[in-house]
């Protein structure tokens, strides 16, 4: 019997940690089949970087070497085996593909292909999570498909038959599981449970409270907030960050590169999921403005209380408030626990500093409250009424004795 060797290499987003999670806690199931596939580390939360070691010597954080000797054991615990097929996953394998074929001539590579109107808020949030991001979501002007254009050029150096393509399309996976999907496609027939949810996806109020946070010095408990929010299962889980405007101009250029790249390489297996972008609406995903405070922030926080305690005590001592948060960061700042007051009176008075300190206006009590009265006015006039009632209020919790500010008060309320 000829022996196969497979090399998955995801890439990301492709639910790679599902597939590797459910190998790696099957390796006896899939012997039994004929599949070798080395056992691999995870962390608390079944995640890891799959087989990436078992042929791979780790010489830095981000940079790998091929082993000779660690390729050698591997392929001679294949051979004892006794199995027909070897199986190695790692996303890690993907920009090392000319050193592995290299070194395993006969190795064929799967890739499975993703719609990059999904993906691409997905890696922003993944950003978020573990690469300190803070700007808000945005795609470049002109987008290319780096995954594709990599794929073709190896395709062109390797041949077509080094590589098994296959569509990401939840519509068209094998009993509804990517991880059924493709074990089907290694060879693999039997029952087994492939819904466990391994690498949850972020909810809408997760990043962007990550993003706030990463703002201020939390290396030290980043790993901590990453598994803490990583558990979270509540909150808004269909949301959309993108507009109409960039989303129908990211799905025409999605289609026209997964036509030339299936046209170039003589790939019909994309048929599916390019029929699936085509149909894709923009208005079947609600779309959420980033810096929007939903009622599910209330319950992330209650969550991170209950169960995190001491991480939150921590976050309460590192996050600092100041004139240079949005009215948006004031209210997280609120939600966390560390202001004293009405997080809208807090971001007036905050603002009112600033103002004042770039105009040099004297800085006792009274000038305070008598600025903050000339703040309201002032946009009372240019016919803003909800500013104007925020300074009130910040001028009411100073003076809330003041006649003048209780009648001003009761008039900006009923507006």
């Amino acid at each position: 019997m000829n022996k196969k060797i497979i090399i998955h290499i995801g890439p990301g987003k492709t639910g790679t940690s599902a597939i590797q999670y459910w190998c790696n806690s099957n390796t006896d199931e899939l012997l039994n089949q004929g599949i070798f596939y080395p056992k691999h580390g995870v962390d608390s939360n079944n995640i890891g970087s799959g087989n990436i070691e078992a042929i791979f010597e780790k010489v830095s954080s981000r940079l790998f070497e091929l082993s000779k000797n660690k390729l050698d054991n591997v392929m001679m615990e294949f051979e004892q085996s006794g199995a027909h097929t070897l199986l190695l996953s790692s996303e890690l394998f993907l920009t090392k593909l000319a050193i592995i074929k290299d070194a395993i001539p006969q190795a064929e590579f799967a890739v499975y292909i993703r719609n990059p109107l999904d993906i691409f808020q997905s890696i922003y949030n993944q950003n978020v999570k573990r690469k300190m991001e803070v700007k808000p979501f945005t795609i470049p002007p002109k987008f290319k498909n780096n995954l594709l254009i990599y794929l073709n050029r190896s395709i062109e150096a390797m041949g077509n038959s080094a590589f098994h393509i296959y569509p990401y399309d939840r519509g068209s996976f094998e009993s509804g599981s990517i991880v059924t999907d493709f074990l089907s496609k290694v060879g693999y027939r039997g029952g087994h449970d492939g819904n466990k949810t391994i690498n949850r996806s972020y909810c809408y109020e997760a990043p962007e409270l990550k993003r706030f946070l990463n703002k201020f010095n939390i290396g030290n408990i980043n790993k901590d907030l990453d598994l803490a929010l990583q558990s979270y299962s509540g909150g808004t889980k269909k949301f959309r960050l993108l507009n109409k405007t960039k989303f129908e101009r990211l799905k025409s250029t999605t289609l026209e590169e997964l036509q030339r790249f299936s046209a170039a390489n003589s790939i019909d297996s994309l048929t599916g999921l390019m029929e699936q972008i085509r149909s894709q609406q923009y208005d079947s995903v609600p779309f959420i403005r980033q810096g929007t405070l939903t009622s599910e922030f209330v319950s992330l926080f209650a969550y991170l209380n209950e169960n995190y305690s001491v991480l939150v005590n921590k976050l309460q001592s590192i996050v600092k408030v100041s004139s240079a948060l949005s009215y948006f960061e004031v209210q997280l700042c609120d939600l966390l626990g560390i202001l004293k007051k009405d997080p809208e009176i807090t971001f007036c008075c905050l603002q009112m500093k600033k103002i004042r300190s770039n105009i040099n206006v004297e800085k006792s009590v009274d000038s305070e409250i008598n600025f903050l009265l000339q703040l309201s006015s002032y946009f009372e006039d240019m016919g803003d009424k909800v500013s104007a009632l925020h300074f009130m209020k910040a001028a009411h919790s100073k003076r809330p004795k003041g006649p003048y500010i209780q009648e001003k008060l009761k008039v900006l309320e009923a507006v």
